[in-house]
């Protein structure tokens, strides 16, 4: 009889629910196949790091080299520091601000406000708040982005880029973009500093997004790339050669290497639904672009972290649902994702969820607590009879626990089988048949479900299953 073999998944997350690139699948949560392109086992967890301190939604972050200390910014106007002891304390709370931007520069963290430039420091000595070093800002923004670049510290100031040199000379307007529109993101991307602007304010309401690329000396910007897509550009990640780009309002990705090009969307945003991302809620993680769900009227679109890159050179570029946040909510429009901040092999999420706020801490060595791969909608021409399915998995050990389901003809789902290390023992493979679990239909979805029922004392798990096949025994029926 014929066999269904399914052993990739490399392929991250389909944007159909039947065709795919090769190893993609309809959905996971906290799937790793990055270490192992052809495994599947849990990722790593967020763990809440904030505890109580965090009461708004942080939008930036930054890190003193020097001091070694984080600082964050909130939607409230909340300054956090955050000490290499990891002892969290806000700093001040500053008037007339909702967090728009945050950089460290010069032995200073800058920050910007409605309509001022801040600044606290200097960072090597005693350290004080200066509010108003730059008033009289352009537009009114809830964004004015802060980034390194070369020498300088670029400003996004409304309609215009400033500029603090490391002698702190300002210039408010260094480049001029067009009258009506507004700096939305700023990253470095090789030799030029990428500035993304758009023709409105509120994300909502653009219809134009373009990238302007500067060098950081000439009296205007050197070239630039408009993207045609409907509510401009949400957040942007420079490499060295390219930028990843969150585009419009239902979850596209675009890829700038000159020109742009779509490559990805997020799935299950639902038609006429929204879903963006803020622009400090994107980073480069582990050599992947990683991004949160931040804001739209999209209730069905998973929010958490997000990843798209490619394992190695061998292997596609795909997206994947990479962390869920430390409450284990997953969707709602009250989940927002406001920053994200790389930190050698850990990485800051803050979120918002409903009246409640923190900042998570991807772990060491705590796994998620719960992990589900679910196939995409494979389809016959004809009804099928299934019989029996094996999975294959690395030695089970105590805790471990995989169980296989079945959704027929768009159905709901059925257990077909389990294997546990507490009823099997170390098994590395195991065969479900039997005539209670035959079935038949024309289209057919799989799902694992891989958990550790054994918790640590603090209720963690720190092992998780791993399984590299699923074999599927099934005969034609000759019937529609």
């Amino acid at each position: 009889m014929p066999i269904l073999t399914i052993d990739k998944f490399y392929g991250g997350l389909s944007s159909g629910e039947r065709l795919g690139i090769d190893g993609s699948f309809y959905f996971s949560n906290g799937l790793n196949y990055k270490d192992n392109p052809d495994a599947i086992t849990g990722n790593l967890g967020l763990v809440k790091d904030s505890a109580t301190t965090v009461v708004d939604l942080i939008k930036w972050g930054a890190y003193d080299t020097v001091a070694l200390n984080h600082y964050f910014y909130g939607d409230g106007g909340r300054i956090y520091r955050r000490t290499s002891a990891g002892v969290y304390s806000v700093l001040r709370t500053v008037s007339n601000s909702s967090g728009q931007g945050l950089e460290v520069f010069n032995d200073y963290v800058w920050y910007t406000q409605n309509s001022q430039l801040g600044r606290y420091g200097v960072l090597s000595g005693a350290p004080s708040f200066t509010d108003n070093w730059q008033t009289g800002l352009n537009g009114t923004t809830s964004w004015r982005p802060l980034k390194n670049f070369l020498n300088l510290l670029l400003v996004g100031n409304g309609r215009y880029l400033g500029t603090v040199d490391s002698a702190s000379t300002w210039t408010a307007t260094k480049l001029t973009f067009p009258i009506g529109w507004y700096v939305r993101d700023i990253d470095v991307m090789g030799d030029y500093a990428c500035i993304a602007v758009n023709d409105a304010e509120d994300i909502t309401k653009a219809t134009r997004g373009i990238l302007f690329f500067w060098d950081g000396s000439s009296s205007t910007f050197n070239f630039f790339s408009e993207l045609n897509e409907g509510g401009g550009i949400s957040s942007i990640q420079a490499n060295q050669d390219s930028v990843v780009i969150n585009a419009g309002l239902i979850g596209n990705l675009y890829l700038y290497t000159g020109k742009n090009n779509k490559i990805k969307r997020v799935p299950f945003v639902g038609r006429g639904k929204t879903a963006y991302v803020y622009p400090g809620a994107n980073c480069n993680f582990n050599g992947m672009t990683h991004f949160g769900i931040s804001n739209g009227t999209s209730t069905n679109v998973y929010r958490g972290v997000y990843a798209y890159g490619q394992p190695e050179l061998d292997y596609p570029n795909s997206l994947n649902f990479e962390y869920q946040i430390s409450t284990q909510t997953t969707t709602g429009t009250t989940l927002q994702i406001g920053c994200l901040f790389p930190f050698g092999n850990q990485l800051f999420v803050s979120w918002k969820d409903a009246s409640t706020y923190g900042m998570d801490l991807l772990s060491t060595t705590d796994l998620q607590p719960t992990l589900s791969y679910k196939t995409r909608l494979i389809s016959f021409d004809q009804e099928v009879e299934f019989t029996r399915f094996k999975i294959f998995f690395d030695t089970l050990t105590a805790g471990l626990d995989i169980k296989l389901y079945r959704y027929a003809d768009r159905g709901g789902q059925t257990l077909l089988g389990r294997a546990n290390y507490e009823i099997d023992g170390g098994l590395t493979n195991k065969l479900f048949e039997g005539t209670d679990i035959g079935f038949r239909a024309t289209d057919v979805q799989f799902e694992l479900a891989l958990n550790n029922i054994i918790p640590t004392a603090t209720g963690t798990v720190t092992t998780m299953p791993t399984v590299s096949k699923l074999l599927v025994e099934y005969k034609p029926t000759n019937t529609l």
